[in-house]
């Protein structure tokens, strides 16, 4: 069997030997999610993609017959390469399409990325034809394939990713991981930390990667029962429900960044900037090296007035993250309303330039210089 062509959207890298690692893409790539990363391991690689972000149920364009017509694709090239270990890895669509697809098969082990196990119209990037997808919930499909055993990775502090993980969380086949000092961005972070290959050997070869590190609390079906009520919540923009079903999982997870974190955030959001101030302060100094809870506790003082505190801030932010645009268009948009207005113009330029595709930049540079007589 020869190889496909990188470019497509389904492609094969036979290799000798009984293993083989079937590697499923985010939605909206536009490549294949993995491909450099995995070139190390001397064993067959599948790669999909999904063009259409359709969450693998429909399965791939270029081969008929949906998902059962995957499945039966991946079934033949496993009889013809001989492949007796199989596993499945990606990322967020690509975590769910690694579970789908393999606990459908009945592989050997998947790893999934801060996967979404439950497709709801309720929460984000979820598809509104929810009649379509026979597996909207993962959890009955993952409860029996018994023999296939799932690791679920999520960030220490994303709630939502929380959420997900905890619905899988007791069933006997699944362990739950969690990386320090991060949130959704779980495969980013890995990597700029230089851990994320050293994850993902020590799963292809039975291991777990000392760079991760065990979630039990995701287990009790309380703090899950508390994780959904604050996600229905949030996004059904009932705030005041949403600090309720905070209050019960800080009781039932003391000191955990990511409660106080979206504590912080839904306080701001409500219109008590002091008491965000409070509390993602707390944050900051459990989690002294996140750079998310700057950015927010930036915006928190902003809000109460404190210029210079934000600016002070949000340069935390971006000494943790230098290539945050969204932290250097708001350390502009500090530095303007300071009245520094050349510090706001480098700002905001350096916003436009890690984030070309992003107008907003370009837009309060044209306005200031306009202002400034400088055009």
């Amino acid at each position: 069997m020869e190889p496909t062509r990188p470019e497509s959207i389904f492609n094969v890298q036979p290799a000798p030997g009984d293993r083989a690692v079937l590697a499923f893409s985010h939605r909206g790539s536009t490549s294949f999610a993995f491909y450099s990363l995995l070139k190390p391991l001397e064993q067959t690689k599948v790669f999909l993609r999904d063009p259409n972000d359709d969450w693998y149920s429909n399965g791939l364009p270029d081969i008929a017959g949906g998902l059962p017509g995957l499945c039966v694709r991946l079934q033949q090239i496993t009889s013809e390469l001989k492949l007796k270990r199989v596993g499945a890895i990606g990322a967020s669509m690509g975590g769910y399409g690694a579970i789908l697809v393999g606990a459908t098969l009945g592989i050997d082990r998947v790893l999934a990325l801060v996967p979404q196990t439950l497709l709801d119209k309720r929460f984000p990037l979820s598809p509104e034809n929810m009649s379509a997808y026979r597996y909207a919930d993962l959890r009955p499909l993952v409860a029996a394939a018994a023999r296939t055993n799932i690791d679920i990775v999520i960030g220490q502090n994303d709630l939502m990713d929380a959420y997900y993980a905890s619905r899988l969380a007791s069933l006997e086949n699944v362990r739950v991981f969690q990386v320090p000092g991060t949130a959704h961005l779980v495969t980013q972070t890995l990597h700029e930390r230089g851990q994320l290959y050293d994850c993902i050997r020590a799963w292809n070869d039975g291991q777990v990667s000392a760079n991760l590190q065990p979630a039990p609390h995701l287990r009790d079906p309380a703090v899950s029962q508390a994780l959904e009520e604050l996600a229905q919540a949030i996004h059904g923009g009932e705030l005041r429900n949403g600090l309720r079903s905070l209050d019960a999982i800080r009781s039932l997870v003391p000191n955990w960044p990511g409660a106080l974190f979206t504590q912080g955030i839904i306080e701001l959001k409500a219109g008590n900037p002091d008491h965000a101030l409070a509390t993602l302060s707390q944050c900051a100094d459990i989690t002294p090296d996140w750079a998310e809870v700057y950015f927010h506790l930036a915006r928190a003082h902003f809000r109460t007035g404190d210029l210079g505190t934000a600016i002070q801030i949000v340069g935390k932010s971006l000494a943790l993250n230098p290539s945050w645009a969204e932290a250097n268009y708001d350390l502009g948009n500090y530095h303007e309303k300071a009245g520094r207005f050349e510090e706001a113009l480098a700002a905001f330029g350096k916003a436009a330039q890690i984030k070309p595709k992003w107008s907003e930049p370009g837009k309060r540079i044209l306005s200031l210089k306009n202002s400034l007589g400088m055009n």
